[in-house]
Order: C-alpha cells, then sequence, then structure tokens
C-alpha cells in the first residue's frame, strides 16, 4: 500500500488511464479529512483541559483558514495556513485544578493542535499546518486574543497581511468568534481598501520582489513567475481589497478591478481564461508528483489525465499554449500596473 491518501490516488491514475479521478473534490475530501482529525483532536485537547487546567478561560478560539485552504484552493502539496485567535471575555485564569493564565493556556492549546493535525495519521500525512501568517509572523504569539488581532490589523498590519484576508475563513471551533471575524474582516477590507493608489503602488512592489525571488521551475510550473497563479491572484487580491470585496474566488477580486477601471472586460476574460487552464495543469501535475513535472518522463496515464483535463492535444501544445496564457496575463498585469505610485 502506498503511504498516504495522495499515493494511492497517483498510483490508480497510473495504474488506469481511464479513470475520472475528480482531483479537485479528493483535493478538499483531504482538507476535510485533516481538518476532521483536528476537530476531534481539539476536542480531545478540550477534555484534558477539563480534567488539568480547567475549561478554556473565556469563551473559547476559533481556527482561520488563510491562504489556499481559507479560498478552497487546494492541491496535494499545498500546507495548511492557519492563525487562532481567542475571545478570553476578560477572564485571566482558567479554573481547573492547575489553573494557568489565559495566554499560555491558548498558546499549549494551539500548539498541541499543530502537533496533532501534523502527525502522521494511519493513511499517511494529508497537509501540514503553516502559522506564518498570523500577526507579527513567526515573532508573534502563536494564538491571539481577538482584541489584540482586531487592534493590529488596524494599526500594525502590512499591506500585505491586508491582501491576505482576502482569503481568510473561520474553519472551525467558536462558531460566534467566527462571525465576529467574518464581520470584521468584510469592514477592514472596505476600510484599507479605499487607498487605490497605495494599495496599487504596494502591489507593484511586492510583485517586483517575488519576480525578484522567485524564478518559475520551467514551462510546466503553473504557479511561479510572471502570468501564472500566484501573479493572478496576487493582482486579483488587490481588486478584491481596492472594491471591498468580501468573496473568496479569483473572479470577484478581477471584477472589483473592472469596477475600479484599472482593466477592461477583455482583460478579464484573458485572465480567468488563464488562471483556469494553470489551475487545471498545477492541480493535475501536484497530484502526478510532488516533484516538477517533466514531460519527457510523463507515463501514458499521466500524460492522459494532464490532457484531458486542460482540454489540449498533446503535452507539446499545452506547453506552447501555457506560455502564451502566461505571456498574455502578465502583460495584462503589467499594464494595469504602469506607473503605480505615480498618481497624483
Amino acid at each position: 500500500m502506498p503511504g498516504s491518501y495522495f499515493g494511492l490516488v497517483r498510483r490508480l491514475v497510473d495504474a488506469c488511464p481511464w479513470i475520472e479521478v475528480i482531483k479537485h473534490s479528493a483535493c478538499i475530501e483531504g482538507a476535510r479529512r485533516a481538518l476532521a482529525h483536528a476537530k476531534v483532536h481539539w476536542g480531545k485537547m478540550d477534555a484534558e483541559k477539563l480534567v488539568k487546567d480547567g475549561p478554556p478561560p473565556g469563551k473559547g478560539a476559533a481556527v482561520i483558514g488563510m491562504g489556499s485552504l481559507g479560498a478552497g484552493r487546494l492541491t496535494s502539496s499545498s500546507d495548511l495556513d492557519i492563525i487562532v485567535i481567542y475571545e478570553a471575555d476578560g477572564a485571566e485564569m482558567s479554573q481547573g485544578r492547575r489553573p494557568l493564565a489565559t495566554r499560555p493556556y491558548y498558546a499549549r492549546l494551539t500548539q498541541a493542535l499543530v502537533t496533532a493535525v501534523n502527525a502522521p495519521m494511519a493513511e499517511g500525512r494529508l497537509y501540514e499546518l503553516d502559522m506564518r501568517l498570523r500577526p507579527s509572523g513567526n515573532q508573534g504569539p502563536v494564538a491571539t486574543s481577538w482584541p489584540a488581532f482586531q487592534a493590529y490589523q488596524q494599526d500594525e498590519a502590512w499591506l500585505w497581511e491586508h491582501l491576505a484576508l482576502v482569503r481568510a475563513r473561520p474553519v472551525c471551533g467558536l462558531e460566534s468568534l467566527g462571525a465576529k471575524f467574518r464581520a470584521f474582516r468584510e469592514a477592514l477590507l472596505v476600510e484599507k481598501g479605499q487607498d487605490l493608489a497605495r494599495t496599487r503602488q504596494g502591489v507593484a512592489e511586492m510583485r517586483a520582489k517575488i519576480a525578484a525571488a522567485k524564478a518559475p521551475n520551467g514551462v510546466w510550473d503553473a504557479k511561479i513567475g510572471p502570468g501564472r497563479l500566484q501573479d493572478i491572484e496576487l493582482f486579483s487580491q488587490m481588486g478584491a481589497l481596492s472594491a471591498g470585496s468580501a468573496s473568496l474566488r479569483v473572479q470577484a477580486g478581477l471584477k472589483g478591478l473592472l469596477s475600479a477601471g484599472i482593466v477592461d472586460k477583455a482583460a478579464v476574460d484573458s485572465l480567468m481564461h488563464a488562471y483556469r487552464q494553470l489551475w487545471a495543469v498545477n492541480l493535475s501535475t501536484r497530484f502526478l508528483s510532488d516533484k516538477p513535472f517533466e514531460a519527457e518522463r510523463a507515463s501514458e496515464g499521466a500524460s492522459q489525465l494532464l490532457l484531458r483535463e486542460t482540454g489540449a492535444k498533446s503535452l507539446v501544445s499545452l506547453a506552447t499554449e501555457l506560455q502564451g496564457l502566461a505571456q498574455t496575463a502578465a502583460a495584462v498585469i503589467d499594464k494595469a500596473l504602469q506607473g503605480a505610485g505615480n498618481e497624483g
């Protein structure tokens, strides 16, 4: 037996070229299993705290999905980006046999959650948790109080952190806190997106830094590089922030750019076509292997899967198409960001 859930899927794809593997659904199923595993362990840890340190002080905590998890755009090699927020509601200590201050209580609970989810399961490891998107990154506490999170986002967060909130949503934990987070997020996006010139300039600078730091790993790298998935997503996040849009969808962000007069409908259609095709390639190649896709070494089953999902006639023509789509998308974004920072 393969060592993981996705290993089994890959072997089925390779052994049976004709099998209808719904790859996106399989990725969502993988995330569902990981989060179900997290909820079970969260419950067990709460139960242990009831015996030792008492029930969670205050009202409890919520887990917020960020990045690909928040947007629901996972591949089999994605990390699950999360942040943990807790609502102490004035409580300073837990009430168990061994009382614990609120902040270390939720820090320990979060660390136990990360350990539980990252640990290999019977079917192997599905996803790893990544908490670097929390306030202050690796320098900040692993769990953030609700008032501290709001104050940080209002007064200290950088533009890229507001852009990251475009793809954020509650995934488990205290439902009332999740609802508060959604309302705060929507209001914050409206407030922070009003300065279009600042947002435009910031995105142009971020895009330049990303391009300098990361080069695409060949023509089959659908994610990294000008005009590819990461580039289009960043551009879309700019549109969502500028429009104060609460939608998690890339298309909604691009429509925000259309409403702002930054791009026209033809540009939006071009970007969405490129995004869908690049996404199909990214999802398919990540399923086939965690390593960069090599067309010359691909099995017949792998080739047929990739061609079926993209509608291409051959891997050669698909490679040419991907290069053209990325170049066109990059040109659209270049034009839209040209002169950023010079407005007014």
